[in-house]
C-alpha cells in the first residue's frame, strides 16, 4: 500500500455515529473486525485510535449489512 492510500482512523464521533446507525454496540461489532471489545470501547471513548484497517472493514460490513436489510428487488 502506498502513502497516499493511508487509511485514517475515524473520530471517537464518527465511529459511534457509524455504529449508531447500523444499529450495533461495541460489544457487537469488535469481533466482527477482530479487536476487542475493550479497545473499541477505548476508541469510541476518545481514549485510544481504531486502526484505520479495522475502521474500513467497519464501514464495508455497515454497509452490506444495510444493503442485506432492504426489500429484494422485483424481477421483471
Amino acid at each position: 500500500m502506498t502513502r497516499s492510500a493511508h487509511l485514517n482512523s475515524p473520530s471517537p464521533d464518527e465511529l459511534r455515529a457509524l455504529l449508531d446507525a447500523a444499529g450495533w454496540t461495541a460489544y457487537a461489532a469488535a469481533p466482527m473486525i477482530g479487536v476487542t471489545q475493550s479497545a473499541l470501547a477505548q476508541a469510541i471513548r476518545g481514549e485510544t485510535r481504531l486502526r484505520g484497517t479495522a475502521w474500513r472493514l467497519l464501514q464495508i460490513l455497515a454497509s452490506q449489512s444495510a444493503r442485506n436489510a432492504l426489500p429484494a428487488a422485483p424481477l421483471p
